[in-house]
């Protein structure tokens, strides 16, 4: 039987509002959706988190600071499709 974990209530660094990350059996772990050292690669955001209205106001409306803080492109990608698809 896989283990499930309540989901942990984070603030988010940009607007400090709580957000919920659930946590993902099959990975074993919780979700890296809103975790921003996941997305920008830096070892100083690990336990940072971003609500998904600030990563969604980051990408449509302060394109060059995503484009700076979001280095990989598979990455850029990821939350493109997430808006896209209304994950985000």
């Amino acid at each position: 039987m896989p283990i499930v974990k309540k989901p942990l209530s984070v603030p988010c660094f940009k607007c400090q509002n709580n957000l919920l990350v659930k946590y993902v059996p099959p990975h074993k772990e919780y979700s890296k959706k809103n975790n921003w050292g996941y997305w920008t690669e830096k070892e100083e955001n690990k336990e940072k988190y971003i609500c998904d209205k600030c990563l969604k106001d980051l990408y449509k409306k302060h394109k060059w600071d995503f484009l700076e803080q979001i280095k990989n492109n598979k990455k850029r990608q990821k939350i493109r499709n997430y808006i896209h698809e209304r994950v985000i």
